[in-house]
């Protein structure tokens, strides 16, 4: 294969992969990958998962071992913003949210969404959560805007500078 002076590929040049049907043979690192096993095969692996109680189930080693008890443990480092945007109260809150802003976009003029339906919106806390813990599921302490403009419009900024948390 040829190339111009732009880099390009030349238009009469053939494909490294030319006249190559489909998929190529499996690898090392794809096991077989889209290959069918007989039923005999099947039997065998079924018995040998029978034979050896270790290695499913009850009898497994990492079974129930979860938080604390996982090897993978890591001291509980997770950041509270992420805890709290996993529970169920910050899920509802954020729907009552864009349900009373009616799904739009609250920053009147918008230049990133204007103001349209069909954005990608996000939550945000009128009052910063790091200073007023207490209202962090309180309706009125929430507003909607549109991803863009909550990225790129510098309301976090002082947050990030106080290492304060952001939501």
């Amino acid at each position: 294969m040829s190339r111009n002076d732009k880099g390009q590929f030349e238009k009469e040049s053939t494909p490294w992969n030319y006249g190559t049907k489909g998929l190529t043979k499996s690898n090392s690192t794809s096991f077989k990958k889209g290959y069918k096993m007989s039923q005999e095969t099947k039997d065998k692996i079924k018995e040998t998962m029978k034979s050896n109680p270790k290695i499913s189930g009850k009898n497994s080693h990492m079974y129930g071992k979860k938080g604390k008890l996982s090897h993978h443990w890591a001291g509980g480092i997770t950041p509270l913003s992420r805890l709290v945007r996993h529970t169920l109260e910050y899920k509802e809150w954020r729907k009552s949210v864009y349900k009373r802003d009616n799904y739009m976009c609250q920053n009147k003029n918008c230049k990133f969404c204007n103001n349209k339906r069909s954005v990608y919106l996000h939550p945000h806390h009128i009052k910063s959560i790091c200073n007023s813990p207490d209202l962090i599921f309180d309706i009125e302490n929430g507003i909607t805007y549109c991803k863009d403009f909550h990225l790129k419009s510098g309301l976090h900024i002082n947050i990030q500078r106080t290492g304060g948390v952001l939501f």
